[in-house]
């Protein structure tokens, strides 16, 4: 049986535009469209209305064995559009629709709410409405079908008007609603869920998509029964679907918000699987690590391909000019560039096929490898404040190895003339080393050192590692200090020495001051120091190139970095100080080693003065 027959013949536009927002009806609602008070009462139920016009056969035809006849029967009130023009091979093929997804339903041993039956939400409860409508030439607004559909109602007399768009010129009032006789059925206009789960070659954001729908009990529109055992036993059992993926991103299956969704097709999904892979390499030790991997991919295929698009046109004045997805409320903090499209029209959408639907709109991204880029995502730079990664190291006896202290500071930009040309905050944390506290050999310790575990960081992928570096308040001195690196192995674990103290490997200095500038104790090199401005707030080149084997995961960073003033520094006459101010670490990453190393110098293309007012594509990190 071929169950895309009715789809197809229900398939239609329904209107253009954003649908209007909608409240659900209170009891005084209800009260106001009663028609048994006060109002034109029927003697015959709606179901024996339509069983008495033999016009409407197909469609009394439909209720039967649909079993909406009952409900027709009862006495809740509904308001129902039937459709005269309904023929015998449209309705078969609504009954086929019925009854092939009740069959499916009961292969896999589950019971299918009766409301998400595809022939039950797509053309019966899309000619209803609960409660009774009654029409006048006044009637002029928004309802709420069976369907949660929103249609406009308007009428042009006391029994007649256009629901829909589609007219109707009869009335029948019944003894449980209202029954309005239209030439055709009403169009049936599908949100995003519905449109992806009817298109051809999008199985593989479908099947993800559903692989995350849940069935929970509605406790409020359960009636309870019992208590037994500490436990509710509910009389009548309510359950609503829901569906946690799309939840993160908004409600996309609901039918009260406006959200635009860049679906992949099937051919873009197979091409960025295996990319996006193998940036989620998780150490051994990870619990159902293959499976998180392959989680992970999928998820940043469709993370930044919804978008709310009321929310944005409240943030942005000018959505023509700019695009913010949903991620992007969330991973701002880290680099307020992220998931922000410039000039959408012109890049973003430019060539996209666009679909209509009853919540918002879906273009079909085919143009592999896809038109949302990972760097304009997930795998770009990220701005992390030392003030929200820092690890306190520990000494002898576990006590602090550090003295910190954070504070705010301001500086003005002028120009020759001496006017201030713009004013910058910097939160700063300000390292010391901790009075009286001896490391393990009893030596006290003399060095500012600071531990930074680095979050979200992926596999397979080339680094380049920056520091903001602030000039020590009150100082004339600059700070020379190391910086290394601890990883975790295939266990996850860090390698510690005896002391039970993460093993540190130095990085090398890519640009090494000369030996003059520097004071260099007997167990290092020149080329192992980093000597930060006494003038300026300076973005620093710490590493270009650093690939890591695994991904962070659940939290658990698999990366440390420390920063380390020189010991030998201290004394009368000393040349730097042993105090670190830094204001932030900055991750750019790279799908190429050379590319990363040919830019790791030009630290003003990852500088946020810098981008500042720069449209898409000027620079590395905006393509």
């Amino acid at each position: 049986m071929n169950t895309n027959r009715f789809s197809k013949i229900i398939t239609a536009a329904l209107l253009a535009g954003t649908p209007l927002f909608w409240s659900a009806c209170s009891d005084a609602w209800d009260d106001h469209y009663d028609v048994s008070e006060g109002g034109k009462v029927g003697e015959l139920s709606l179901m024996e209305n339509i069983k008495a016009d033999p016009k409407l056969a197909p469609f009394f035809k439909v209720l039967q064995a649909t079993g909406a006849d009952n409900r027709l029967n009862a006495e809740q009130q509904y308001t129902v559009w039937a459709p005269l023009g309904l023929t015998e091979e449209q309705a078969d093929s609504v009954i086929a629709v019925y009854q092939a997804d009740e069959a499916e339903a009961l292969a896999k041993g589950q019971k299918l709410n009766w409301e998400d039956n595809k022939a039950i939400a797509q053309f019966l409860h899309n000619q209803m409405a609960l409660y009774a409508h009654p029409v006048s030439s006044l009637t002029d607004e928004t309802i709420s079908m069976m369907n949660k559909k929103y249609m406009h109602l308007k009428g042009s007399s006391d029994h007649s008007g256009t629901i829909g768009g589609t007219p109707f010129s009869e009335v029948i009032y019944s003894n449980n609603g209202i029954l309005y006789k239209t030439e055709s059925m009403q169009s049936f206009l599908p949100n995003i869920r519905e449109y992806l789960t009817r298109s051809e070659g999008m199985d593989s954001v479908v099947k993800f998509i559903a692989s995350f729908d849940e069935v929970k009990l509605d406790e409020d529109a359960s009636v309870p029964g019992e208590i037994i055992d500490g436990k509710v036993h509910y009389l009548d059992s309510v359950t609503a679907n829901t569906n946690r993926l799309l939840n993160a991103y908004g409600r996309i299956a609901s039918e009260d918000s406006t959200y635009m969704f860049i679906a992949p097709t099937n051919q873009v999904w197979d091409e960025l699987f295996p990319k996006y892979m193998k940036y989620f390499n998780y150490p051994q030790n990870v619990n159902n690590r293959d499976s998180i991997q392959m989680l992970n991919a999928r998820m940043n295929i469709i993370g930044g391909r919804f978008f709310n698009t009321s929310y944005t046109n409240i943030y942005n004045r000018h959505p023509e000019d700019s695009l913010t997805n949903t991620s992007y409320y969330v991973n701002q903090q880290h680099n307020p560039r992220r998931n922000v499209f410039y000039k959408p029209n012109e890049t973003l959408l430019n060539g996209l096929e666009k679909v209509d639907c009853s919540n918002g709109i879906v273009y079909i991204d085919n143009q592999t490898p896809g038109v949302i880029k990972e760097r304009k995502t997930f795998f770009t730079k990220s701005d992390y404040s030392a003030l929200s990664i820092f690890e306190i190291p520990k000494a002898k006896g576990q006590q602090d190895a550090a003295d910190l202290t954070s504070s705010t500071v301001y500086w003005e930009e002028k120009d020759l003339e001496g006017n201030v040309l713009k004013e910058k905050s910097y939160r700063i944390l300000q390292v010391n080393p901790k009075p009286g506290a001896t490391g393990f050999n009893n030596r006290t310790i003399t060095q500012a050192s600071i531990h930074f575990n680095l979050p979200s960081t992926l596999s397979n992928v080339y680094y380049n590692i920056y520091a903001v570096m602030h000039p020590i308040p009150d100082s004339d001195l600059p700070s020379q200090f190391c910086v290394s690196y601890s990883l975790t192995d295939a266990d996850g674990e860090y390698r510690l020495d005896g002391n039970s103290v993460p093993v540190f490997t130095k990085f090398l200095n890519p640009n090494p001051l000369s030996s003059s500038e520097l004071t260099i104790s007997s167990t290092q090199k020149a080329g192992e120091f980093f000597k930060a401005s006494t003038e300026r707030v300076d973005t620093m080149l710490i590493q270009s190139a650093v690939k890591f084997d695994f991904a962070s995961y659940d939290g658990k960073e698999i990366v440390k970095l420390k920063f380390e003033t020189d010991g030998t520094t201290t004394g009368r006459n000393k040349k730097y100080a042993s105090t670190l101010c830094i204001v932030e670490l900055i991750l750019v990453p790279f799908e190429d080693e050379d590319e990363a190393k040919s830019v790791a110098n030009d630290t003003y293309l990852f500088n946020d003065d810098y981008l500042e007012g720069k449209n898409e594509g000027t620079t590395n990190d905006e393509n």
